[in-house]
């Protein structure tokens, strides 16, 4: 006859295995369902459906997932849709994440940073940038001119840039003027129901618009 000890010691030993092939199980059922929000963001990112992209990749890294893939095109994300702050974030975290980076991602942190007035820092990546590939011309350019702030500087004031009242808070450009009349482009919001928006930034697309 068993033991009550040996009884206790096989029960106690049962059940850790249990609890192991549990968590085990319910590790790899994670994993694969962060691996399937990555897919699901990387069908989205080839069709370039940007925000659907960024809504499934946002889910995975809630849910404590990363990849250089991951990181590297949810700030893509937000680079091609002029979200500089978001974008800059995310490849920080690139950054972070792997040693190993792609020179066209450095080249877009950067240009992140001197898009929100961080240019210190835009320029070490910049640095990084001629270090790690320095074969890229984008690098060699910085540093030929390392100064651009003050070529920037002797160029500022010579135009003034003010709104007119038919500017929209969308993107209005390409003004022509056509026998009395100025034709533009807009991405304006309207009220018609037939209005269709696009997959890269959830914004209408361009139509031609006049002013007489």
């Amino acid at each position: 006859m068993i033991s009550r000890t040996k009884q206790y010691i096989l029960l106690a030993a049962s059940a850790f295995m249990l609890s192991t092939a549990t968590f085990a199980q319910d590790t790899a059922e994670s994993s694969g369902s962060e691996n399937s929000k990555e897919a699901k963001g990387d069908k989205y990112y080839e069709d370039y459906a940007f925000m659907d992209a960024r809504e499934a990749y946002i889910k995975a890294v809630d849910n404590g997932y990363r990849s250089a893939n991951l990181l590297s095109k949810l700030a893509d994300s937000y680079y091609y849709n002029g979200e500089y702050e978001e974008a800059s974030k995310w490849y920080g975290a690139l950054f972070s994440f792997s040693e190993e980076i792609d020179s066209e991602y450095v080249y877009r942190y950067a240009q992140s940073l001197k898009s929100i007035v961080k240019y210190a820092t835009a320029d070490r990546v910049m640095k990084r940038l001629n270090e790690v590939a320095k074969e890229d011309d984008r690098g060699a350019l910085f540093k030929e001119e390392p100064d651009y702030l003050k070529s920037i500087e002797l160029q500022s004031g010579r135009f003034n840039i003010f709104p007119v009242p038919f500017n929209s808070e969308y993107s209005d450009y390409g003004p022509t003027l056509n026998t009395g009349a100025l034709i533009f482009t807009s991405n304006r919001k309207t009220r018609t129901a037939s209005q269709h928006f696009h997959d890269w930034d959830d914004q209408p697309f361009s139509e031609l618009y006049s002013i007489l």
